[in-house]
């Protein structure tokens, strides 16, 4: 349970198999790819950090809960192919999620918007790329 009293559950199947996030996995922050601002412009003071799972190995996802009840999702693509995902959120009220990207050409920037199916959305993230999905 979250500090707000909700249960979320964030699922990112991505091409098929199951595994889990690993939290112990350090990033490596890179000038020209500047990660951090995908976590940290949308994961604001007192967010919670919610279960995320990746289903692949060279794509790493995490989530977090924000205070006004909107909800980050960085997922990392250290594959040199794009991954379809589809993510599947519980225990929370959102209709709509943005993406932003960030690779060699873009710099957090804002390319797509998807309206929730449901509790769900697919999507697709760039080779060597971060897509920061912000949902609300």
């Amino acid at each position: 349970m979250s500090k707000m009293g909700k249960a979320l559950s964030i699922l990112a199947t991505v091409m098929g198999a199951t595994a889990q996030f690993d939290p112990e996995h350090n990033y490596q922050s890179n000038p020209e790819r500047p990660f951090n601002s995908g976590y940290f412009r949308f994961a604001r003071p007192g967010s919670v950090r919610v279960d995320a799972q990746s289903s692949v190995e060279v794509v790493y996802v995490s989530a977090y809960l924000n205070t006004n009840g909107t909800v980050v999702v960085p997922v990392v693509n250290a594959a040199h192919f794009a991954c379809e995902l589809t993510v599947d959120l519980f225990g929370v009220n959102v209709t709509t999620a943005t993406a932003y990207l960030t690779d060699n050409n873009h710099s957090v920037t804002r390319i797509e918007q998807y309206t929730l199916n449901g509790s769900t959305f697919s999507a697709s993230v760039e080779p060597r790329a971060m897509k920061t999905f912000f949902l609300q």
